[in-house]
């Protein structure tokens, strides 16, 4: 291949402008990904050097949207003179090497990319509001390189790119600090001129003021904007809910994921990036709730984080692991003492959705109610009378009814164990009559199998209610 090198480029060449030619018709309608675009590129040809130098000089993506760096880099190489390009989907090489887990080449990117800071630091003059570093690249899907570490649950890089952007933070508040210092200099010089000038006219003297005026404003200036800039590199502003920001804390998603490490760690940073929820009510205990990532979960309890609070749909924790059936959080945040009846925006309580779901065993313990009582860590709403938790959703749905819609046996069984006062007439007949409805055999025999009479199950409770001892309460 080494010897034919020449001749492939040649070739290569040729078949790129025919391709151009081709592509470029009317009638051919190719997508402009394809048309800009140098085709594709094995990587295992972008290892050699002459190729690499071709394609660099065309310096197009190629028909996967992959910028020239990527596919350097996608073929085992790191091209630092790249570190700014990005592909399609909005992906430095910093967020791939990242996705990778490639610790070297990360530590690469960032020293590259923290010697670009420099360098546009010396230039830029005076600082402006400009992106200044590559962990602050946004992909098309929302997520910046450090998300993308932490979704890969790697501490080692996640520390690294943390300290990094800490040390660009510091740079830039350096190097706003002597650009303030060598305006204050260069005033206070300008003003030692006039007086040894003796040049005293009032014209010059209210000329001198205003520019010291001015001089003085410019550098509060200067301190703001590096404040800013500042706070964009340390990736702090990125994730502050109070700053409308809408993405994820990393922190939020290592509990999401259930990275216990990575939760400790980024509990400790001072900056957003530990922040506990978004500016739509998620937390990081409800999302580890979610998943079932318990120690996650009793780590942050631990922290005295909030582990109650309803999120944007009106679902605390312990409703989202009453959702999912994980038992042993719903276990450990009935024990911290949590609203048990809490209902969602669509009036779901915790026994609704698991009935819905068909979570006997979830359905078992929220009907537990001597257990629920007895519990000395109980709050306050929870030694309430509950006598709304069977009521139905907004839609008028009970968790009976709910249950015998899915074909959920066991939770039926469960529910009807309750009788008939709890339940209501109505509610029994409107369930048998769904599960009748969708032939759903085993849910219908636990109705006829049940001490209900078979009037009752039908609906005939004006000539049998009485009789039986089953009020007509709906």
């Amino acid at each position: 291949m080494t010897s034919n090198i020449d001749s492939f480029l040649k070739t290569r060449e040729i078949f790129l402008e025919a391709a151009a030619d081709l592509l470029k018709r009317p009638e051919i309608g190719a997508p402009q990904i394809v048309t800009e675009s140098q085709m594709f590129l094995p990587c295992r040809f972008a290892r050699f050097p002459a190729v690499v130098s071709q394609i660099t000089k065309q310096g197009k993506p190629d028909c996967l949207g992959r910028s020239v760096a990527h596919i350097i880099y996608d073929a085992g190489e790191w091209p630092p003179t790249h570190v700014d390009s990005c592909d399609i989907l909005g992906r430095t090489v910093l967020y791939l090497a990242c996705l990778n887990r490639d610790f070297k080449g990360v530590k690469r990117l960032l020293k590259a990319d923290a010697e670009l800071i420099k360098t546009r630091l010396a230039q830029v003059l005076p600082l402006r509001p400009q992106i200044f570093s590559k962990l602050e690249v946004k992909a098309a899907n929302g997520l910046r390189p450090l998300d993308v570490a932490v979704i890969a649950g790697d501490t080692t890089i996640c520390k690294e790119i943390c300290d990094m952007a800490a040390m660009n933070a510091t740079n830039i508040q350096v190097s706003a600090d002597i650009q303030r210092q060598m305006m204050l200099d260069q005033a206070h010089t300008d003003k030692q001129v006039q007086d040894q000038a003796g040049v005293h006219c009032d014209e010059t003297c209210t000329q001198t003021f205003r520019r010291q005026s001015e001089v003085i404003d410019r550098t509060h200036e200067i301190l703001k904007l590096a404040r800013n800039l500042a706070n964009k590199v340390s990736m702090n502003a990125h994730y502050d809910p109070n700053s409308g920001s809408s993405s994820r804390s990393p922190l939020m998603w290592a509990a999401f994921l259930g990275h216990g490490a990575l939760v400790q760690y980024l509990r400790t940073t001072p900056t957003s990036i530990g922040a506990l929820t978004d500016r739509f009510g998620y937390s990081a205990i409800g999302l580890a709730a979610m998943q079932g990532h318990l120690k996650v979960i009793k780590y942050l309890v631990d922290q005295g984080c909030q582990h109650d609070s309803p999120d944007v749909h009106g679902r605390s924790p312990f409703w989202y692991a009453a959702r999912n059936s994980h038992y042993n959080v719903l276990i450990f945040l009935h024990g911290v003492g949590v609203y048990l009846d809490r209902k969602d925006n669509d009036g779901f309580t915790p026994l609704a959705v698991a009935a819905r779901d068909g979570h006997a065993d979830v359905v078992a313990f929220l009907l537990d109610d001597t257990r629920q009582r007895s519990h000395p860590h109980l709050d306050r709403w929870s030694k309430q009378p509950r006598d709304d938790f069977l009521s139905g959703t907004n839609s008028q749905q009970t968790p009976l009814f709910l249950a015998a819609s899915g074909g959920h046996a066991k939770c039926v069984n469960l529910l009807l164990q309750l009788g008939s006062e709890a339940l209501g007439d109505f509610n029994i007949q409107q369930a048998y009559a769904v599960a009748q409805g969708n032939s759903f055999q085993e849910t219908c025999k636990v109705f006829e199998s049940s001490r209900f009479p078979a009037a009752l199950l039908h609906g005939h409770f004006s000539h049998y209610g009485n009789e039986f001892g089953y009020g007509m309460s709906q």
